[in-house]
């Protein structure tokens, strides 16, 4: 699953939006022999205390306009705009890539293993060669229910963002680099105007494996419930096996509500309330989606 908007230009910086546990740390390794200039994997760290959204953006665009490129988990930056980011940069010409992962029920269940990765590689992400595969656990259903709830929210605000971003965007699925490392290489150079990097077919060490069966004890009893109470859509998320993956909405979207304290997967600023316009990040984010949304449909009619 890959979606190319606008033209390349040689060596352009860009901004890579991205969520937690979704593979981002193998991209960024891809990524970083392509980079012209700088690459900061994590622009605003975990843990670390934000700056406020103008000192944040200030930031961005200086980096940008130097012609340096920066990933950035979005729930950690509130009340930023990154279209005004983008556009306040725009002589640097800078690109937006959105990476995410399209299986929801595999990411679900890698933010509630990440307390069992951490112990057994000393942090949240598995090393190469330093952590073996973890052992298969039970999943609570009404935490899954909520987990799944958080990862939709999550990757929506980075979704959100990437909308809301002016000039040329490329998104990228985990499952799609999975299946085709040169092909996603090859894409990436063509949109950001360097050269292709030589392909790495394998990435970071996982500690899981793309086999849900084999990852949850009692996978019998998640498959039944997801059937049930889920979608069938999540449903077949939960049974694929290796790099494959159907797109599915929330099967929740009414009563669809993240709990944050239950959720306990790195902090989110998300609901942050931003002054100038009195509504919550998330919020902020999705009003900015559609504004974008909403231009791109009127040049459309206008063009035709």
């Amino acid at each position: 699953m890959l979606l190319l908007v606008g033209a390349s230009v040689l060596g352009a910086p860009f901004v890579m939006l991205k969520t937690a546990r979704s593979g981002s740390t193998w991209m960024s390794s891809l990524l970083e022999p392509m980079v012209r200039g700088q690459y900061k994997r994590e622009f605003v760290h975990l843990g670390e205390t934000p700056s406020t959204a103008a000192a944040l953006e200030k930031r961005m665009v200086s980096w940008l306009l130097a012609g340096d490129s920066f990933g950035i988990n979005v729930k950690n930056t509130p009340c930023v705009d990154y279209r005004k980011v983008l556009l306040m940069a725009q002589a640097a010409r800078p690109r937006t890539l959105l990476f995410e992962r399209c299986n929801v029920v595999k990411h679900a269940v890698s933010y509630m293993r990440v307390h069992l990765v951490s112990e057994a590689c000393g942090g949240p992400h598995s090393k190469p060669g330093g952590c073996t595969v973890l052992q298969p656990h039970p999943v609570d259903l009404d935490l899954l229910r909520n987990t799944l709830a958080c990862t939709f929210h999550r990757a929506r605000l980075a979704r959100h963002a990437f909308e809301s971003a002016p000039g040329p965007k490329l998104a990228i699925a985990y499952e799609s680099l999975q299946r085709d490392v040169g092909g996603t290489l090859a894409s990436l150079s063509a949109f950001l105007g360097t050269m292709p990097a030589a392909p790495r077919e394998k990435g970071p060490s996982k500690s899981g494996s793309d086999d849900l069966s084999v990852v949850v004890s009692n996978a019998a009893q998640v498959s039944a419930w997801l059937a049930a109470n889920g979608s069938e859509c999540l449903h077949a998320q939960f049974e694929e096996r290796g790099s494959q993956c159907t797109p599915c909405p929330s099967p929740w979207p009414a009563e669809e509500r993240c709990d944050q304290e239950l959720f306990r997967a790195f902090h989110d600023e998300s609901d942050a309330l931003c002054a100038l316009t009195n509504r919550t990040y998330a919020e902020q984010l999705a009003l900015l989606a559609g504004v974008a949304r909403s231009r791109a449909t009127r040049r459309l009619v206008e063009a035709e």
